[in-house]
């Protein structure tokens, strides 16, 4: 896999959340700043140590937070539930990067 298109392309999307916080911030949209800011972390370093390691440590992690969720959902918590489903989202659109630049690293 390219590394350098891989680590450009998650700081890319990191920089786009980062915009993302800072507009909800600046429009008062606290919910949406915080989400923004956790696609943020998750781009710039959780899904570059978990990419770089293997797409199955991907795999797992999102099995793993799709648990999570199915359980905030059970006891109504739906932002609880949101939010996670949101980290799934990231983990799929890293997931797909992978296969596209290269598949395996």
């Amino acid at each position: 896999m390219d590394m350098n298109r891989f680590d450009e392309q998650l700081d890319a999307w990191a920089e786009e959340e980062a915009a993302a916080a800072e507009r909800a911030r600046a429009a008062g949209e606290e919910r949406a700043q915080s989400i923004a800011l956790m696609k943020k972390s998750m781009y710039s370093t959780m899904l570059k140590i978990l990419g770089r390691k293997s797409p199955g440590a991907l795999q797992r992690c999102a099995a793993d937070l799709e648990k999570r969720r199915e359980k905030q959902a059970a006891l109504g918590d739906i932002d609880s539930a949101d939010r996670i489903r949101i980290q799934i989202d990231c983990i799929g659109r890293v997931q797909k990067l992978i296969e596209e630049i290269g598949g395996s690293i």
